[in-house]
């Protein structure tokens, strides 16, 4: 645990109107010219409290639940421009939330349920379908975790369920809800990566699915190829666990399966993950892997009880496969991202950059074995929102970047070579930093030749900015100023238009 400061984190969890005209920024310093004519995309919670139509109010309990908001800045570096809009993506969940008594409404939420519903309505929550715009009669799904590519579709929004959206990106309206079971070929799942695997050399989008039910479920990992054909990798049936990413190799797909079971009945009862979630210490993690060339289980590997929310990267070296991941002892940090836990409490689980090496891959698949993975901390200190130079992806790499703790929650940028376990730091007073998105210049000759796109929280000025740092120097090079708050949010994407 690290004893942190928090009650600055109020300016980042409120509600925040959306500004659906662009906006035009003033950029301090020069863009780099590879930004050229370029799209940044940011995803996260835009509003976190409504009220019912009996006058209730809604207060969203958990970050993770905050009605979602999307964020663009437009890139224009020719002329060193930089012009911002948003837009909320949770209209139709606000319509049914204003539409529906607190006594009646149902939300499938990741947060715990209302400790005030009774026993008889959690009952009648499992024959109640969750809640429909009552404008259009259609879903009324909160996505609001990842922006990603899918083939066939284009900009997308995504979420630890099925349900997807299409994002009109001359707009950024939604174009239409979908659910990844018709795109993926699977049938009934509920659960899949917010954190599917896009893999630009071979047009594949790469995810996982199971349905909720009793004892083990049926996980499917499949492919989506650059035509938007999907095609089933594999097939198992294990305990459900709560995945939020996984990795990838050019060979393998790689579910890790570390033992945060989820109970099925509980989740359906209470229309809550975090109600049905249990983490078990004792329990083994599982890493489970899965052939691309072949669409078969290749190997089991076996670890300690651990958790992770997001993977850096993994790659193939010779007989083995190499993994880099954000290391949490358990799953006490789902807990801590409550809202009232981050406004009040004084320290936060700590997560630390490990390796994970599966040693002969071979063998263990010919001997039909469960071995032991082989871990190695590269960095102790406080590492999330991990992103690598894009270019490196699924291949041995140096460097990694990602949000740290010094002072204050995600109060820095820190830059981590995975050889040595040096670290850089960016980091300005009273800030909180997002993800940080690595672009790479084209005409770079090292792995670090490129930027980071940061969305920044000036907490005393109440306002964010669009900050450009050179990922060589971890110095600041622009910075593009929003003339509002934008929220504490999850992930984005960076997309060249030209």
């Amino acid at each position: 645990m690290q004893s942190i400061a928090t009650g600055r984190l109020a300016v980042g969890l409120r509600t925040v109107e959306e500004h659906p005209q662009f906006i035009p920024l003033k950029v301090n310093g020069t863009l780099p010219p590879y930004l050229s004519s370029s799209s940044l995309f940011r995803i996260g919670p835009g509003r976190f409290e409504a009220t019912h139509s009996d006058g209730r109010p809604l207060k969203v309990r958990h970050w993770f639940d905050g009605l979602s908001i999307l964020h663009h800045f437009q890139i224009d570096a020719r002329q060193n421009q930089v012009s911002y809009r948003s837009r909320s993506l949770s209209d139709a969940l606000l319509r049914a939330i204003e539409a529906t008594p607190s006594s009646s409404f149902v939300q499938f939420t990741f947060g715990r349920s209302d400790p005030c519903r009774s026993a008889l309505g959690k009952l009648f929550q499992l024959w109640t379908p969750s809640t429909v715009d009552p404008q259009h009669l259609t879903e009324a799904a909160n996505i609001n975790v990842t922006v990603q590519h899918i083939p066939g579709k284009g900009v997308c929004a995504r979420t630890d369920s099925v349900s997807s959206l299409k994002i009109d990106e001359n707009t950024l309206e939604i174009d239409h809800f979908f659910d990844l079971n018709n795109v993926a070929g699977t049938k009934g799942a509920h659960i899949a990566a917010s954190h599917g695997h896009y893999d630009a050399h071979t047009g594949d989008f790469i995810n996982y699915t199971f349905k909720f039910g009793p004892g083990n479920v049926h996980y499917t990992v499949f492919r989506i190829d650059r035509d938007g054909k999907s095609h089933q990798l594999a097939s198992f049936r294990d305990k459900p666990m709560y995945l939020h990413s996984f990795a990838t190799t050019e060979k393998y797909v790689i579910l890790m399966l570390w033992p945060l079971e989820i109970n099925s009945l509980a989740v359906l009862y209470n229309k809550s993950l975090m109600d049905g979630m249990k983490f078990h210490k004792d329990h083994p993690t599982k890493f489970v892997v899965i052939s691309r060339e072949r669409n078969e289980i290749h190997a089991t590997y076996t670890y300690d009880a651990f958790f992770c929310f997001h993977t850096v990267n993994a790659f193939d070296v010779d007989n083995s496969v190499v993994i880099d991941l954000s290391y949490y002892r358990d799953a006490t940090i789902i807990d801590e991202f409550e809202v009232d836990k981050m406004l009040n409490a004084s320290c936060f689980s700590l997560s630390s950059l490990v390796r994970f090496t599966l040693d002969g891959i071979h063998e263990a698949a010919a001997a039909k074995s469960s071995p032991r993975a082989r871990m190695h901390v590269i960095n102790p200190e406080p590492f999330e929102l991990m992103r690598i130079n894009p270019d490196r992806q699924r291949l041995d790499y140096r460097y990694t970047y990602g949000v740290t703790n010094v002072n204050a929650l995600f109060d820095a940028i820190a830059k981590v070579c995975v050889k040595t376990g040096e670290r850089w730091l960016w980091k300005a007073e009273n800030r909180i930093v997002g993800e940080p998105i690595f672009v790479p210049d084209p005409q770079g000759q090292s792995e670090e030749d490129g930027c980071l796109l940061v969305v920044v929280l000036d907490v005393e000025g109440k306002h964010s900015s669009m900050c450009v740092i050179d990922a060589k120097s971890m110095h600041m090079i622009a910075d593009a100023a929003v003339p509002d708050v934008v929220p504490l949010g999850f992930h984005g994407m960076y997309k060249n238009i030209q």
